[in-house]
């Protein structure tokens, strides 16, 4: 799904969150943050937003070039929602 940070006004919530991927694409315009196991919701961004992150409790990071993925110690409801005042995308466990 193509969104815009106008999509997260409002903000989007996400359930049993284990795992979030970040990976940019080869032209590294577009950006991609994903929510795993639910349904491996993947948002595609025509933009990189600076991403905010509050409330979470990570057990692993793993980086490779073209993405990261972050582990957190147990599945968590996670909302998205756009950070206010610098436009950035705030992701926060609920």
């Amino acid at each position: 799904m193509t969104v815009t940070m106008a999509d997260f006004k409002t903000p989007k919530t996400h359930l049993e969150v284990k795992d979030i991927v970040f990976r940019k694409d080869d032209d590294e315009k577009c950006f991609e943050l994903g929510l795993l196991p639910e349904d491996e919701n993947i948002y595609h961004f025509n933009i990189s937003p600076d991403v905010f992150f509050r409330n979470l409790t990570v057990d692993e990071v793993y980086f490779e070039p073209s993405r990261t993925f972050i582990r957190l110690k147990q599945p968590v409801t996670i909302a998205l929602s756009c950070s206010g005042k610098n436009g950035g995308l705030l992701v926060q466990g609920e």
